[in-house]
């Protein structure tokens, strides 16, 4: 049995559209928020390739960028901005990922902790 990726991939994004546009009706557009600490070339790649999938699919797409000395303490409290409204001008909810990418060994702990039960999380 052969498998085309492409074409399943290609399947499974245009159910997603469908999914998202019937959603869109009656609520608020899902959301996929972003939230970085530091600059990585290839977190860029990663993050942009998302949000063009999160895009095609009918969702929103917010991007955060923090520098990478960025405190504990600045970061759980943008998470829990983003967690609140992913943002939004208007503060419409809809549902929302989260994630992560680059964050110092020291501050892994308190983010596992902070997102454990509310939110996807992507650790890179």
């Amino acid at each position: 049995m052969l498998l085309d990726g492409k074409a399943l991939a290609a399947r499974l994004r245009a159910d997603l559209q469908t999914r998202v546009t019937v959603w869109n009706k009656g609520h608020a557009p899902p959301k996929l928020c972003v939230l970085r600490v530091g600059e990585n070339p290839a977190s860029e790649v990663y993050v942009r390739n998302k949000a063009k999938a999160a895009i095609e699919a009918g969702l929103a797409t917010f991007d955060h960028k923090l520098p990478v000395d960025t405190d504990e303490a600045t970061l759980l409290a943008r998470a829990e901005v983003v967690a609140e409204d992913g943002d939004d001008p208007h503060g419409q909810g809809g549902g929302r990922g989260l994630l992560f990418l680059e964050p110092s060994r020291d501050r892994r702990a308190a983010i596992a902790r902070y997102v454990k039960e509310r939110l996807a999380l992507h650790l890179s």
